[in-house]
């Protein structure tokens, strides 16, 4: 075993980081409208019968995303008797959509897993279902990198709890299962010896909890925002104090991708701070002093990992071009510099392989030297 200060979370993800649940009922809802308006059933009726058989269906289909997509088809068929090809394609279609929608994250996600990497904790999910839909998520989510291990999985059961364990050589007794779900997350956690706390969102309750009653030592919250207060931790504050005269620049330093943007003044009120207006008057206001001037300008300079661009290359997107791109006439530049060298040179094979691969790309400006 490693030493116990060697210490792990792991977290589930659907309806643990993020929020799916409602993108399920939404497309239910979708489909109970849809038929009601063609059979005049009542919408709980359908409701219920569509919940009582994607339940059935999951022995059979587990988690995946045909398993959604036939339960609508059954609850279809069941009010409508032989419907049209058309009308189970859309009936279809609306499950289907689930896995196309982007699930939003849970308010505090982020500042629980920073804090957590600040205090040593080390991270990871266990999280079970199509392997296509988990990474997706994963992608949208922007969390991979805040992450030492992702593991994806069928389903999930105390072994893949206790491999886990075994794999890395750690005992489970200084670390937890952080999940959703009594059945997947926190029965099986405590069966392999982990502490758990049960994140109490919405999830698919005919399933995640049906008859189940949480275990003993287990540790039940609201939010996962609130997992923190069960470490006795407090969350890392990371937003910038609220100064209009005050001039801050961010300068990352290295090689690599390379971003220039414009930007335009930006206030207190822009970055939740608070400003006191003078009262409206039918006259002329006092002229009072000019405003200082704002940044107009930013530029980092960001050294990508080669072996995994994508993730850093997504975070930037997101936490700053994002943020660059919400002030009025903003142009942005996003320059991407390569540079590899090699001792015994470059075989032939290989550079004909990256012109062809540039021409496809539409790169101009690349080349190979020798010296």
């Amino acid at each position: 075993m490693i030493p116990a200060d060697d210490k792990w979370i792991i977290f589930d993800a659907d309806n643990t980081l993020w929020r799916t649940e409602v993108i399920y009922n939404e497309a239910r809802n979708r489909l109970c409208d849809y038929i009601h308006s063609a059979s005049g059933t009542a919408r709980e009726a359908v409701e219920a019968f569509q919940r009582e058989t994607d339940k059935k269906l999951e022995a059979l289909y587990g988690y995946s995303a045909s398993r959604f997509a036939r339960s609508f088809e059954d609850t279809l068929i069941n009010y409508l008797g032989t419907p049209e090809a058309d009308e189970i394609r859309h009936v279809r279609r609306l499950a289907e959509d689930v896995f196309r929608t982007k699930a939003a994250i849970y308010p505090g996600v982020e500042e629980v897993l920073r804090t957590l990497r600040a205090d040593h904790w080390k991270l990871a999910i266990i999280t079970a279902g199509e392997e296509w839909v988990q990474k997706k998520r994963l992608s949208e989510s922007h969390l991979e990198n805040i992450f030492d291990e992702i593991i994806i999985v069928e389903r999930k059961c105390s072994s893949e709890f206790s491999n886990f364990c075994r794999d890395r050589k750690f005992d489970p007794v200084g670390s937890w299962v952080v999940g959703d779900s009594l059945r997947s997350d926190i029965l099986p956690a405590i069966e392999a010896g982990f502490n758990a706390i049960w994140v109490q969102h919405d999830n698919w309750r005919e399933v995640e909890r049906a008859e189940l009653q949480a275990p003993l030592g287990c540790v039940a919250v609201t939010s996962i925002a609130n997992v923190l207060a069960e470490l006795s931790l407090t969350a890392i504050d990371r937003r910038p104090i609220a100064q209009d005269d005050l001039d801050v620049f961010g300068i990352f330093e290295g090689g690599g991708a390379k971003g220039l943007a414009h930007v335009d003044p930006v206030g207190a009120s822009d970055i939740g701070g608070s400003v006191t207006r003078p009262p409206s008057s039918s006259g002329p206001l006092p002229a009072g002093p000019a405003p200082a001037a704002r940044p107009r300008r930013f530029y980092a300079k960001v050294t990508l990992d080669p072996n995994r661009p994508t993730p850093q290359v997504s975070n930037i997107a997101q936490s700053i071009l994002s943020e660059l791109d919400r002030a009025r006439g903003t142009t942005i530049t996003l320059v991407l510099d390569i540079a590899a060298d090699t001792v015994d040179g470059f075989s032939e094979d290989i550079e004909n392989i990256i012109r062809d691969n540039a021409a496809s790309l539409r790169i101009t400006d690349f080349g190979f030297e020798k010296e």
